[in-house]
């Protein structure tokens, strides 16, 4: 039940460097090392979708991790990786694009200042969108794009975007628009006001979908990922409620687990990585949301996880240990 893990593709050096690492032990003469973990391996539990290990990207990192400004070449690395996932797992990668940018990024294709708002500080243009359609045609990649949320009660920003995306990307390569991220955080990042909650986003969310789908572009009416919870516990709880409520519109809905966290100064270890009452609050927490998802018939995802959330930390991120907290933790 749930079906996708989005990696934020900043924090996935540590795959890397398990590659890199891995290479080098087992050319070493005088080290052997022998991973065999087949016996402790579940066999009860139904297989995994062969696309549940994708990305997240930040809008204003499109063009840089995926193809030239002007959207003319894609960049072999990412090609090579995504088609690599693709040949192992045999189903190619979603790419989310948005997180903390989707409310920070508008539709401006002419890079116009000053700025309509404060917290605006990326302008999305043609360029990005087809940097995306070049990635998709090469590797067979679909999309989830986050759209601006920044105002809960004028959509116009969500709007010019969503006009836009046409020109430049084919709706076969579009799984879902995201409406808000993490919104959960909004009244202590000041989006929104202190005693915002989930009521409020309801109405919010709710508002933005008819909208959006009032335009006729949308190509089906089930076109929207909903919730995208960072895991506030009244947002959370609200959970099964929501997806009850919004499955009609929603094709999916996504929450985010960190086990550990770099934000506001806080200074988490490999050593606490490692331990397994790291993430066990997240498993049981996301089982049980999971299970109501498919009591509902609709999907509940992992829209992004990681090993530390604000961007990771060096020392635990950039490490063999977190690529093996990473295989346990998948």
């Amino acid at each position: 039940p749930i079906k996708t893990t989005h990696y934020p593709i900043m924090k996935l050096s540590f795959a890397l460097v398990f590659s890199a690492i891995l290479a080098a032990v087992l050319a070493a003469d005088t080290v052997k090392v022998t991973l065999n973990a087949k016996s402790l391996l579940p066999t009860s539990n139904p297989a995994l979708p062969n696309r549940f290990t994708s990305f997240s990207v930040e809008w204003d990192i499109v063009q840089y991790y995926f193809g030239a400004r002007d959207g003319s070449k894609t960049r072999p690395s990412m090609i090579n990786l995504l088609n690599n996932l693709k040949n192992l797992t045999g189903g190619s990668p979603i790419l989310r694009i948005g997180g903390n940018s989707a409310d920070y990024s508008w539709w401006n294709p002419t890079g116009h200042k000053p700025y309509p708002h404060r917290l605006l500080t990326y302008s999305i243009t043609d360029s990005d969108h087809k940097a995306l359609q070049a990635i998709c045609d090469a590797t067979g990649s679909t999309l989830i794009l986050g759209l601006n949320f920044l105002n809960g009660t004028d959509s116009k920003w969500a709007l010019s975007h969503l006009q836009n995306i046409p020109k430049n990307i084919k709706w076969n390569s579009v799984e879902a628009l995201e409406v808000g991220n993490e919104v959960d955080l909004f009244p202590f990042n000041g989006i929104r006001n202190s005693t915002y909650g989930p009521q409020d986003f309801r109405t919010e969310y709710e508002y933005y979908v008819n909208s959006l789908s009032a335009t006729n572009l949308l190509p089906k009416k089930q076109f929207f990922q909903g919730a995208t919870y960072a895991g506030k516990a009244n947002f959370v709880q609200d959970l099964p409620s929501y997806m009850e409520a919004e499955r009609s519109t929603a094709r999916e809905f996504s929450v985010h687990s960190y086990p550990l966290t770099a934000c506001h100064g806080s200074k988490p270890t490999l050593v606490e990585l490692m331990q397994d009452h790291s993430c066990q609050f997240h498993i049981e927490r996301n089982a049980i949301y999971a299970k109501k998802a498919l009591e509902l018939g609709t999907t509940l995802s992992m829209g992004e996880t990681n090993s530390v959330s604000c961007s990771g930390k060096a020392g635990i991120s950039n490490t063999f240990g977190a690529a093996l907290w990473a295989l346990d933790w998948m």
